[in-house]
């Protein structure tokens, strides 16, 4: 387990989400129980084309208490785990899109509303894409994980222009239309390949919108990584290699 999680579990005496026992915020033996299924995850845009992305777990009662936690709960230190899930598919994730080890490939987390940041006091997607960036491009040692191109974080590169209705609270129809037009973006992502990061993908609205600003000034989307996937009626699992 990460040496920061550990020490936070460690100082506070947290108990895990799944089992209750004294310990991590997901103890190891939970971790290992929970049915971890990689998969390829597409989803149909609005103007026709297709996102690509990559999942590590289907979003299951255990996986949604664990996301939970992590976002209503204030247990930010869980996305050292999501992102420990996640770092293993980016190879093959990044041979399969044609992605080649020349320049960087760019990180950039699915925005929050303003007001779930404010209340939540961090950004979900944007913890992850940390931790994820940290176990690909560690600042000290090898890296563990080796892929055929090098990664940094984008943080500030799209932003929530407008405020919009809680994803959670509408159905399929209403998720597609909550967020459109909502995000900008930053010129600084023009001629830029960017992969981006979110918890869950459900209809994929979120990571359409983002990838609509980010296209507007001129940014390459290569695809997403999520941590869990919400399979959708007639939608089937497309497993990695």
């Amino acid at each position: 387990m990460p040496l920061l999680s550990s020490f936070i579990d460690a100082l506070f005496g947290t108990r895990c989400v799944l089992c209750r026992r004294l310990g991590p915020t997901c103890c190891n033996q939970c971790w290992v129980d929970l049915s971890f299924d990689p998969r390829r995850v597409a989803r149909p845009a609005p103007d026709g084309s297709t996102l690509q992305g990559v999942a590590a777990i289907d979003f299951g009662p255990r996986v949604g208490a664990l996301v939970h936690a992590f976002k209503e709960s204030g247990l930010s230190v869980l996305a050292e785990r999501f992102a420990s899930a996640m770092a293993p598919l980016m190879f093959d994730f990044c041979a399969e899109m044609g992605i080649s080890g020349q320049g960087t490939c760019f990180l950039v987390p699915v925005p929050s509303r303003v007001s779930s940041i404010q209340t939540r006091g961090f950004s979900p997607a944007a913890e992850i894409a940390g931790a994820l960036t940290n176990l690909l491009e560690p600042r000290w040692g090898r890296r563990k994980f080796e892929t055929p191109v090098r990664f940094a974080i984008a943080r500030q590169w799209v932003w929530r222009a407008k405020e919009s209705a809680d994803q959670a609270g509408l159905d399929l129809r209403d998720r597609k239309q909550n967020l459109v037009d909502t995000m900008s973006a930053s010129s600084s992502a023009s001629n830029k390949r960017i992969i981006l990061v979110d918890d869950i993908v459900t209809t994929g609205a979120s990571l359409f919108e983002t990838a609509r600003a980010l296209r507007s000034v001129g940014a390459e989307i290569v695809g997403f990584i999520t941590f869990a996937e919400t399979i959708l009626k007639k939608m089937p699992k497309t497993p990695t290699r």
